[in-house]
């Protein structure tokens, strides 16, 4: 009998708050349905629809599901009939008089998948369960009760929003005490884990009657018989059988190529990797289960769960059901090992830190003292008018247009700057323009003010790759509005007020690609052949997905692939729909797969490299700011120290300006905020002031402007080389930003701070891959010249002297995991023949005593 060994990552955790009537807080609550509802995430299936769908649970996949349902919404209830109305939801909100009360109910990824709530339908069947116990508990009756939830598949903590309030107002108190507030946590917890606590309630019953039934006179052997399975976990299965110099190279071979297909970063376990990498797992356990060295350890693994499972049945088919899941069961557990392996296998090929070296070079860096020699702000003003002359703009024409710019945003450069980037821009500065460089010159014009019809007027000889450009253009100014905010600064929010705060960032995956790899990717793929025909859908899908990471418009990526597809005379493939279906999502080719299609093209991978350069980076989540937003809002200012209100200001207008791109209204909001507080207008000036002005033109357009900040270059490289040498994030950012105000260097505080935990992020990432943070030699001694250091190369290259080492431990690790499933089938079975043994003899003592009484 084998005990639950499950335990839960996280608790469970509950969030709560509440909003009194007011008319800005009812339109807050109407707003707040539709996010819940309709945010992507957001999980769209009805009961109905639900077991329709394909398992893909992305937020793409969830916009796409709602693009086809006009109106619809994640949004359900008590009445598991009822068919919600979003605006009905939302006037009846407005016009509500009394406290709404808003929770956020969350688990780990982990705990929800071992509990089973991934998916709607769990969270459904749970809230309409618990919701109007829970209301009980805060004095609210089933009668007098209305709510309203939505499931969002949130990566790494699935949760679901829920709203509740009075039909006819009573309660007029919206803060929960702290014992209502447990008693309201309780009643979702006890549901939650009512399974878990079943099972164990479950195995400790039988652990009694096994007690009881079998050993009445002699306790101690029945608990030792109880603790056996346990015990072979512990248990030496003895010597491997022999590897054969064969089998080695094999799984080596299989291995190196498993590695090269592990993703970079997320979880090492099986349940978590792609459907290609959980293939090749299952290839190679199965060969390694086939061997003959391993065949006697599973017949006789098979053989006991087939004596297990006719202790119960004899009926054939059974039988063979129970083998065939004991077989899938065994490659699940050894599936790990394999893994395992494979990132071994990677490490072997990754290089390390050099300790002793690398104490050394801390110390030098620690005391560099140069700095990048690049005025960014110039290098971008300067291409930016090198692309208006492009776009056939005379120099008066560029100058106005920088003068409203410079009106609206702090582009980092005097006017004589300005004047001087204009006379010295050429066309040779961006030697062509492509659809990537058009829609740039389009959004340079909309930070200078300029309308939506004025700027499609204006480059009116480009309508076809300005199509669609408004929904762009409409999104600019808030993404050169966003001012980064950093973790410590959040932090010290709740320091200074005990409340949590949602961080408004989150860490995403950008790439980035040559003018001159599109250009060759263009024609790679157009005149590549066909060497797969059953693929060509499959190929035809990754080769959009590449044309459309680097950038190319729909209609020309339909133009490449078309031709791909005529030459090659092929049937049968949508272009329209993949392409529909890619523009929905943010997806991604790996490396592996681009030697794939390469391969399926008649193109060595060699020939042409994986071009595309991918980061992470913090990317404002306007979102949940707005979620932030609220946060601060409801904080109380009055016993604040004068320096933590002004702290909390500062973070609020930080956030608000990423929010609010209109002047007025942030002015508006800044005001109210301040008003509200009593705080002083010298305060409120001042951070206008601050942040009248977009401050974030210049870094939003480096990138399609081909700009390489070498500023940024130099933080993000120092500060792997610092995470690399063993230093804390805390203690990297205290070292870099002294050195920006030592040599001057004049980067923003929060540029740095925000390079600094995107690397932190990277770093915390590899740790738990078990690589270095990395540098490579030329970066790194380019660094050593800008930073006008001379510290020691700190990497090296690992030396293999017993390559064999590694694939001897694997092949022993599965063996291990193999001899001990088939030794606790064995105990099974033994313990169930003794107990049946025992039951028998029991009921032939019974019926001799009838026998005797009778």
């Amino acid at each position: 009998m084998k005990g639950i060994k499950r335990s839960m990552k996280a608790p469970f955790i509950m969030k709560t708050s509440f909003y009194l009537p007011s008319t800005s807080n009812a339109k807050k609550n109407s707003a707040h349905v539709e996010y819940i509802g309709t945010r992507p995430g957001v999980s769209m299936e009805t009961t109905k629809d639900f077991e329709e769908l394909e398992e893909k649970t992305d937020a793409a996949h969830h916009a796409k599901y709602a693009g086809e349902r006009p109106g619809s919404h994640g949004l359900f209830t008590q009445n598991s009939n009822e068919a919600l109305v979003l605006k009905d939801v939302q006037k009846e909100l407005r016009e509500h008089d009394g406290v709404v009360w808003r929770m956020i109910l969350s688990l780990k990824e982990e705990d929800a998948l071992n509990l089973g709530f991934t998916e709607k339908r769990k969270w459904e069947d749970l809230l309409r369960s618990t919701v109007p116990d829970a209301a009980k508990k805060m004095g609210i009756t089933e009668s007098n009760l209305k709510w309203i939830a939505a499931f969002h598949e949130e990566k790494g903590h699935p949760h679901v929003h829920l709203m509740m309030w009075e039909k006819e107002t009573k309660r007029e108190r919206g803060a929960l005490s702290k014992g209502e507030h447990r008693d309201v946590k309780n009643v979702f917890m006890n549901e939650i884990y009512r399974e878990e606590r079943q099972e164990l309630n479950l195995i400790k019953t039988v652990e009694r009657d096994f007690i009881r039934e079998f050993a009445l006179d002699n306790v101690v052997d029945a608990v030792k018989m109880l603790k056996g399975l346990d015990e072979v976990d512990k248990t030496q299965v003895g010597i491997a059988p022999r590897i054969h110099t064969h089998d080695i190279e094999k799984l080596q071979k299989s291995l190196y190529e498993l590695s090269k297909m592990l993703p970079e970063k997320g979880r090492m376990s099986y349940a978590f990797m792609p459907d290609e990498v959980k293939k090749e797992v299952d290839e190679i356990s199965n060969w390694l289960i086939n061997r003959p060295q391993f065949m006697e350890s599973t017949e006789r693994y098979l053989s006991s769960v087939e004596g297990l499972t006719k202790l119960h049945s004899h009926d054939t088919e059974k039988i063979e059901l129970a083998k065939e899941k004991a077989m899938k069961d065994i490659q699940k557990r050894v599936s790990q090992v394999l893994l395992k392996g494979a990132l071994e296998t990677r490490i072997n090929f990754l290089p390390k830190v050099d300790q002793e070296k690398a104490m050394k070079a801390q110390m030098q860096f620690i005391k560099a003292n140069g700095k990048p020699k690049q005025d960014l702000s110039y290098d971008v003003t300067k291409k930016s008018a090198a692309l208006l002359k492009h776009l056939s703009f005379s120099e008066n024409e560029i100058k106005r247009v920088f003068e409203t710019w410079s009106e609206k945003a702090d582009l980092g450069v005097s006017e004589k700057e300005i004047s001087k980037s204009i006379a010295n821009s050429s066309k040779e500065d961006i030697k062509t323009i492509d659809e990537k460089d058009i829609k740039t010159g389009a959004e340079i014009l909309k930070l200078a003010g300029w309308t939506n019809n004025e700027i499609i007027s204006k480059l009116n000889r480009y309508d076809d790759v300005l199509d669609g450009i408004e929904k762009v253009l409409n999104k600019i100014e808030k993404k050169a509005n966003s001012n980064f905010v950093s973790k410590k600064d959040f932090s010290k929010i709740e320091e200074i007020t005990d409340v949590s705060v949602d961080y408004p960032y989150k860490l995403v995956e950008r790439s980035e690609v040559s003018k001159e790899d599109v250009d060759n990717m263009i024609e790679t793929f157009s005149q590549g052949i066909c060497r797969d025909e059953a693929a060509a859908g499959w190929t035809a899908f990754c080769m959009s997905v590449a044309l459309k990471q680097s950038e190319v418009s729909e209609s020309k990526r339909i133009d490449v692939v078309s031709e791909w597809i005529r030459s090659n005379e092929i049937a049968g493939v949508d272009l329209y729909a993949i392409n529909e279906k890619i523009e929905e999502g943010s997806n991604f080719l790996r490396k592996n797969t681009w030697d794939k299609v390469l391969g399926n093209i008649g193109v060595k991978p060699e020939d042409f490299k994986y071009p595309f350069k991918t980061f992470q980076e913090l990317e404002f989540d306007e979102q949940k700011a707005d979620e932030t937003l609220l946060q601060l809002e409801n904080i109380v200012v009055e016993k604040m120290e004068v320096p933590d209100r002004e702290h909390l200001t500062e973070v609020y207008a930080r956030i608000l300006r990423g929010v609010a791109s209109d002047n007025s209204l942030f002015k508006e909001k800044i005001n109210v905020w301040a008003k509200k507080r009593k705080l002083p207008q010298s305060l409120v000036t001042k951070v206008i002031k601050k942040y009248e002005k977009r401050t974030n033109d210049i870094e939003y357009l480096k990138r399609p402007l081909r700009v390489q900040d070498m500023t940024e270059k130099t933080i993000r490289d120092y500060s792997k080389v610092l995470f690399a040498t063993g230093m804390s994030e805390e203690k990297v950012k205290d070292t870099v930003l002294e050195w920006n105000r030592r040599v001057k260097s004049n980067a923003p505080p929060e540029k740095i701070e925000k390079i600094i935990e995107q690397v932190g992020a990277l770093n915390e990432e590899n740790q738990r891959w078990g690589k270095a943070t990395y540098v490579n030699k030329e970066s790194y001694k380019q660094l050593n010249e800008t930073l006008n250091v001379k510290a020691p190369y700190i990497y090296k290259m690992p030396s293999f002297k017993n390559p064999n080492a590694s694939i001897n431990k694997i092949w022993k690790s599965f063996w291990n995991e193999l001899e001990k499933e088939r030794m606790k089938s064995e105990k099974e079975m033994e313990y169930a023949r003794k107990r049946m043994m025992r039951a028998k003899e029991q009921e032939q003592k019974q019926r001799q005593e009838r026998e005797e009484r009778g």
